[in-house]
């Protein structure tokens, strides 16, 4: 999949595109998961180095409840962090509500201008 999106990415003639990265609290297999150390790395920033990478990638956009992202990221040029509501954060929201949520938020900060947005799990590539 990876391959397949940076290909897409480098053909594309888009304008702007946004990267959104969510990254709650709660998991019920593996408590803390986006947060998890592997070799002095957060699992969240993995994800969060790859999309750096990534010069089509005009913003990442981290949706989260967790503090310690919240404040790793929050003033990080590239990345606008988004709290993340209690009622979006459970083990049963799904993913549009997230996405919903986000674009609410954009177009809040008149940041809505994007063509096209992609959705990447922490721990899905």
């Amino acid at each position: 999949m990876v391959k397949h999106l940076w290909y897409f990415l480098e053909k594309s003639k888009m304008k702007k595109l946004y990267a959104i990265v969510p990254a709650r609290a709660g998991s019920k297999r593996v408590k803390n998961k986006n947060i998890i150390k592997i070799k002095k790395l957060m699992l969240i920033d993995y994800t969060i180095n790859y999309l750096l990478k990534i010069n089509k990638v005009d913003k990442i956009i981290i949706s989260t409840d967790i503090k310690k992202i919240i404040n790793k990221y929050k003033k990080k040029k590239k990345i606008l962090v988004i709290q993340r509501p209690k009622k979006i954060s459970g083990d049963k929201s799904k993913s549009s509500d997230l996405v919903k949520h986000v674009l609410q938020v954009l177009k809040k900060k008149k940041l809505i201008h994007l063509n096209i947005s992609f959705y990447l799990n922490p721990h899905h590539h």
